[in-house]
């Protein structure tokens, strides 16, 4: 497999309303996971709040297991 096929970037300016953070960054493990069982080792998340730094916080949790 190619790097172009084991990498998936994440990006997004967006404000996060509080109520809806949990929900987001339990739906972006689930992606996260899948991701990595299918073989995604590369991941590029740009550096906004909001759903950049979601994905980055779920990211790194799921990366160092």
């Amino acid at each position: 497999m190619n790097a172009k096929n084991q990498t998936c970037c994440f990006t997004g300016h967006r404000k996060i309303p509080a109520k809806e953070y949990e929900r987001l960054k339990t739906q972006i493990r689930k992606e996260v996971i899948k991701l990595i069982n299918d073989g995604v080792i590369y991941f590029g998340v740009g550096g906004a709040l909001g759903f950049d730094y979601a994905k980055l916080r779920v990211m790194r949790s799921e990366m160092q297991k």
